[in-house]
């Protein structure tokens, strides 16, 4: 089983107009986990979306298990999404106000 794990954004400001992680290869693994550490959410929540492509032009949104949204200050690790059959994937992350800073991480794997 391949892991791989990376830091995607480092005390990030994010409003409510959507910012994107950088695109990760997946290299043939089918499982991610985003880990968020939320530093300063001034009374808002984060929101995580996952997006799949396989040529980095087209994104489409993978559905993940629900509690990758309503984020707020601390550190958190919503669940693990499996089944992932693109070959690149990103994040899409918005908050409810401005102000909000986080630093992300995604950790990939082969279930």
């Amino acid at each position: 089983m391949a892991v791989s794990s990376m830091q995607l954004v480092d005390n990030l400001v994010v409003g409510t107009s959507a910012l994107y992680s950088q695109a990760v290869n997946m290299n043939g693994a089918n499982a991610v986990q985003p880990t968020v550490v939320i530093t300063n959410y001034v009374a808002t929540t984060l929101t995580i979306v996952l997006e799949g492509s396989n040529d980095l032009s087209n994104w489409a949104t993978i559905t993940t298990n629900g509690d990758w949204s309503g984020l707020n200050a601390a550190f958190k690790a919503p669940t693990a999404q499996g089944g992932i059959a693109f070959q690149y994937v990103r994040l899409k992350l918005t908050a409810s106000a401005a102000g909000l800073v986080c630093s992300v991480f995604l950790c990939t794997s082969f279930l």
